[in-house]
């Protein structure tokens, strides 16, 4: 039996009770000394000291409610709680007794055990916090990728807009060839600018883990410049707003800039949709574009 209350890491106890079923003596085993920090008997309370110096303030009424009802009621005693040992260190168990009673009921001595399951409760609540790590992350993930699919479907309704309008353009001036090419190469814009969204939409692995992969590439100003005022222009045309563009003389000084070039455009797309739809009829969209150099190299454009 101590072999294999050793192996199971099993800590015996007893207690005694008197004859209104309240303890009034406690023994513990070699294995209970072991696992409260006791090498030896030197400084283990004597036999008739009560157990409540070694389980947790905030357990003890707890507890000590649990094994008074077992022992009064005859209900079972087998509860999970903290134990403070020699050393100070907190550590959980699990304890469960058997109670011995007279003719009448009442309990007049138990035999108990407790088992050293720290690292089993250790263990559950780091488990426990990385389920609760990986729910968080798969919701944040969740919300990442239902903004980013919000705000693309708004963002497409720009050029998709700009298309529809333009056929209709073209629809109705049939007999004018010069319009009708240049507004299919406005159209060629503004599909290739629909065709870059939907590309990025598809690419749902960049959200992940919440982030988008962003690409630094070289970027024509000039021409992005020009894809965005083909895509406005119409839109502003059919609120009544007029888009007026100035540069600084010689066009701009540095025209090529490191970006991603799909985002730079739905940016400026963005600004100039927000300018037209809080504009008003007969009103103005004035762009002045500037560039200089920095101290450190880069270029500011404004």
């Amino acid at each position: 039996m101590a072999d294999a209350r050793s192996l199971l890491h099993a800590a015996c106890w007893t207690a005694d009770f008197d004859d209104e079923g309240n303890p009034t003596g406690f023994w513990f085993s070699d294995e209970c000394r072991r696992v409260l920090g006791f090498e030896s008997g030197d400084d283990f309370p004597e036999n008739s000291e009560k157990s409540d110096r070694f389980i947790a303030p905030d357990d003890l009424a707890r507890i000590n409610n649990e094994f008074r009802i077992a022992a009064t009621e005859g209900g079972s005693y087998d509860v999970n709680y903290c134990v403070r040992r020699k050393d100070g260190r907190r550590m959980w168990v699990r304890a469960a007794a058997k109670f011995r009673r007279d003719e009448q009921g009442v309990a007049r001595s138990c035999m108990g055990v407790f088992v050293d399951i720290d690292d089993a409760v250790k263990n559950q609540a780091r488990q426990q916090q990385a389920l609760e790590q990986a729910l968080e992350r798969a919701d944040r993930a969740n919300k990442v990728k239902t903004d980013f699919l919000h705000r693309m479907s708004h963002d497409m309704r720009t050029p998709l807009n700009c298309i529809l309008g333009l056929l209709e353009l073209c629809e109705r001036n049939r007999d004018d060839k010069a319009l009708v090419e240049e507004n299919h190469g406005k159209m060629r814009t503004a599909a290739r600018h629909l065709l870059s969204l939907i590309d990025d939409t598809l690419q749902a692995s960049k959200l992940g883990e919440g982030e988008l992969a962003l690409v630094r590439e070289p970027v024509d100003f000039a021409h992005l410049q020009a894809d965005v005022d083909d895509i406005m222009q119409l839109l502003a045309a059919e609120a009544g707003v007029i888009m007026e563009g100035r540069q600084e003389e010689g066009g701009i000084a540095y025209r090529y800039v490191l970006g991603n070039e799909l985002y730079l455009r739905q940016i400026f797309l963005n600004i100039y949709s927000n300018c037209i739809k809080y504009n008003r009829p007969g009103g103005k969209v004035i762009t002045h574009v500037t560039s200089s150099e920095l101290p450190d190299g880069k270029v500011l454009l404004r």
